[in-house]
């Protein structure tokens, strides 16, 4: 699994929102993200359903401190 920026949400009617915040997120911190699409990940959620919604980074274009 590669490194992603997660965002959840408990609506499906807010992953526009959330796409958009992630790549602001992204866009803010010199983090580029990879050309795949965004993935979810549902889960119940006390009578409802809980979102994850990842965006892979592309990690060739990160700079490691080492």
């Amino acid at each position: 699994v590669y490194p992603t920026i997660s965002h959840k949400c408990f609506d499906e009617d807010d992953f526009e929102v959330v796409y958009e915040g992630i790549q602001t997120f992204a866009s803010e911190n010199d983090i580029t993200l990879s050309d795949k699409p965004f993935y979810h990940v549902m889960s119940n959620y006390f009578g409802g359903e809980i979102y994850e919604i990842h965006a892979e980074i592309n990690i060739d274009e990160v700079e490691l401190d080492e």
